[in-house]
């Protein structure tokens, strides 16, 4: 058997890695934030609350 092919393999000699969380640096362009409506922000604050206050409510009648 060679020691060559037990050897990284070339696509991950080519991947740079970060050192701090070990995920592959990605060349990413900066992503514009999307402004909501208030009717967009209200809409997503009910999506979050009341599935809160249900499990709330379910731990308490526990």
């Amino acid at each position: 058997m060679e020691d060559k092919d037990l050897e990284k393999p070339e696509a991950a000699e080519k991947t740079e890695v970060q050192p701090e969380n070990g995920r592959a640096l990605k060349e990413e362009p900066e992503k514009e934030k999307k402004v909501l409506t208030p009717e967009e922000m209200e809409k997503r604050r009910k999506f979050i609350v009341i599935p809160a206050f249900v499990l709330v409510f379910l731990g308490v009648m526990y």
